[in-house]
């Protein structure tokens, strides 16, 4: 046991100074093909119109470029990255030295902001990195993954914060909405380093937001070297969504820039693949090696998920057979709803013909390979505030043997939602 002790010690610096950092690309995709290949990238996604802007533009850095990632401190593995400096200098570790930017701000950003009034000391913004394209969706809502980084997390994380924005046109109305609002906010608060923070980082303010506060690279957090992006802190994985009408244009304008001067950089990650325009996304296999295989007898439900579709589409399901040949079939008889139901191990494909105007397919391995769990319906846990302060904290896991009946076979785990207790996500 002393041996293996020693060995462990030996180990553990050796994984910390060893953190994998992103790796950052200027040459392989245009900016074009960031938005049509990397940002979309799927069949039924009309785009067009596509243009950028940044600091090349005006003889000064390069804030767009296309970034991969194998850290799991970071919850993208590649992506559109937009800087208000040089993306190159975005890889890890944090606080290598970023050069400041030279060149303009956005004005449609600063009239925004300016109008929510929520930034009076607001002079100007610098160093914007964006880019638009037009697009038409087939159902009634779209959505992408990023995430937000900043180095003026901490010092500067009380009142000063660089800003960016999604903007979203319907272009026969001419409504813009920001699809990249803080959620579950009162009003309309854009994501910024002040909207949210965690004051374990500065306590010269309180906490923001700090649930969607993800990680600090530095004295509070973790150390500098483990950091796989070149920034102070970043957010979780956060979704912008919204809903829009079927077959109508829309143009998207993603932008950030620099507050009021050319320092202290931020950059938006937007995850490759997340901007859903009708693609089909069936979830993660279900499997025993992924803990969220399904129980024998049990039946489940496949959802594609897609909301209020175009009149006239079509749903073709099918499954492998023999599993593992790479053969599909489809139902007999066939299955032409949003849904499948399943109770047989198996792969799964369904195709959406959106009413003749594209295709798109989605495929899921569902395993149904666990003996049913007998689960009793435990006793209510009560928490009694004696002292009448207010404060108490239930322990979910004491009712596990009345749920489990003392079972050693059994675990329980609890979750926020069925749709996360279903997957096995987010205990």
């Amino acid at each position: 046991m002393r041996r293996l002790l020693h060995i462990l010690l030996f180990l553990i610096p050796i994984s910390i100074f060893s953190q994998p950092y992103i790796t950052v690309d200027e040459t392989t995709y245009t900016n074009e093909q960031l938005v049509t290949d990397v940002l979309i990238g799927n069949t039924c996604a009309a785009v067009g119109n596509i243009t950028s802007s940044t600091g090349t533009d005006f003889s000064s850095l390069n804030g767009i470029g296309y970034f991969e990632n194998t850290n799991p401190n970071f919850p993208i593995s590649d992506g559109i990255i937009l800087m208000t400096g040089n993306v190159m200098e975005a890889p890890g570790p944090n606080g290598s030295p970023q050069a400041a930017g030279n060149w303009p701000g956005d004005p449609q950003l600063f009239n925004y902001i300016q109008g929510l009034g929520i930034d009076p000391g607001l002079t100007s913004y610098n160093d914007a990195s964006i880019l638009e394209f037009d697009f038409t969706p087939v159902t009634d809502s779209v959505s992408f993954n990023f995430v937000f980084a900043s180095n003026e997390y901490g010092t500067f994380q009380c009142d000063y914060s660089d800003a960016f924005a999604f903007f979203l046109e319907d272009t026969d109305s001419g409504v813009i909405t920001n699809m990249a609002l803080v959620p579950n906010t009162v009003g309309e608060v854009p994501i910024s380093v002040t909207t949210i923070r965690d004051q374990a980082h500065n306590g010269g303010c309180a906490s923001a937001n700090p649930v969607y506060f993800s990680t600090y690279y530095g004295a509070t957090g973790l150390p500098n070297v483990q950091a796989p992006i070149n920034f102070n802190g970043h957010t979780v994985l956060m979704q912008a969504w919204s809903y829009v009408i079927p077959n109508t244009t829309y143009r998207m304008k993603l932008v950030i820039s620099d507050r009021n001067d050319n320092a202290f950089n931020s950059a938006v990650f937007i995850q490759g693949g997340s901007f859903f325009l009708g693609s089909i996304d069936l979830g993660i296999d279900l499997t025993i090696a992924n803990g969220n295989a399904r129980c024998l007898g049990e039946t489940y439900t496949i959802d594609t998920q897609l909301g209020t579709v175009p009149p006239g589409t079509t749903f073709l399901w099918e499954y492998e057979d023999p599993l593992g040949s790479g053969i599909f079939v489809p139902f007999v008889p066939s299955e032409e709803s949003s849904i499948l139901n399943v109770t047989d191990t198996g792969n799964y494909r369904v195709t959406v013909n959106f009413a003749g105007v594209c295709e798109s397919q989605g495929e899921i391995f569902v395993e149904f390979d666990l003996p049913f769990p007998v689960n009793n319906t435990p006793s209510p846990l009560i928490l009694c505030d004696d002292d009448n302060n207010g404060f108490g904290i239930f322990t979910l896991s004491d009712a596990d043997d009345d749920i489990t009946l003392g079972d050693p076979d059994l675990t329980v785990t609890y979750h926020g939602t069925e749709l996360n207790a279903i997957n096995n996500v987010d205990p």
